[in-house]
């Protein structure tokens, strides 16, 4: 790919006559006859860089000059291959950890900038590298460009980024029932609903679903119990280990005697 842009190329001449002139790309020659004016302009428009001569002049004497060295170089920049990298979307914690951008282009030099986005502080590793890295101070859509330039060519590619905060969660349960009695375990939430939890009575893993920041599970263990809150995932699919345990200790009914009657 080149950056082919359309090049006037001017000729002036000391005296107006009428004009006969030719002129060589070093490949083809072209002439051009008649002309009456004091200048003399032509369009090009090259692939690759090219030498343009002025290879003869004559006027309308019949007096020709095909000693001229007259020659302009047009150079042709190639035009860089870009890619600012895949949009992506993804869970992140923004105030600890930066985004490592996939961009990548053939030739020159590059420089990332932020067309918008959300967050108050938004910097670059090194926005001269395709590589760099982007962090912000707020979730959301953030778009950025990156532009490559050779020469007097440029391009540039936008990415979108989508960055999630992951979701947060508590846990609370009965401390000590009787045995029969219910417990009550209380995951408290916050994040993009509806939620689901993951959590373990000691043997089996448990799943709820929810649209409220507080979910309520009754449980009737039959012994002491060690319940553990696995997971917690969001509407966005980012998801959390919280890892937090609680025991619900289970105390025998008492067994009650008035003794015998007398």
């Amino acid at each position: 790919r080149f950056h082919v842009d359309l090049t006037q190329i001017d000729i002036d001449f000391v005296v107006n006559s009428d004009f006969d002139i030719s002129y060589s790309d070093w490949i083809d020659t072209t002439t051009v006859v008649g002309i009456n004016a004091n200048s003399y302009s032509f369009i090009v428009s090259p692939l690759n860089t090219t030498t343009y001569s002025l290879t003869e002049v004559s006027d309308a004497n019949g007096c020709i000059n095909d000693t001229i060295s007259q020659a302009i170089v047009i150079n042709v920049d190639s035009l860089p291959v870009i890619t600012a990298g895949p949009d992506d979307e993804l869970c992140i914690d923004v105030l600890s950890q930066a985004y490592n951008l996939m961009g990548d282009i053939s030739i020159g030099s590059s420089i990332w900038t932020v067309e918008s986005g959300p967050g108050t502080v938004m910097t670059f590793g090194d926005d001269t590298s395709p590589t760099s890295t982007f962090n912000t101070d707020a979730d959301g859509v953030s778009e950025l460009i990156l532009s490559a330039t050779n020469g007097v060519c440029m391009i540039e590619e936008t990415v979108e980024l989508i960055f999630n905060p992951f979701p947060s969660g508590s846990f609370t349960a009965s401390n000590e029932i009787c045995d029969g009695s219910e417990a009550i375990l209380t995951f408290n939430v916050s994040g993009e609903s509806p939620y689901d939890i993951i959590y373990n009575d000691g043997s089996t893993d448990i799943n709820l679903t929810s649209e409220s920041t507080e979910i309520i599970e009754i449980v009737t263990p039959t012994v002491s119990t060690t319940y553990t809150f696995v997971s917690l995932t969001d509407n966005n699919g980012c998801t959390i280990f919280p890892g937090t345990t609680n025991e619900v200790l289970v105390t025998p009914q008492p067994i009650a005697s008035a003794g015998s009657d007398a």
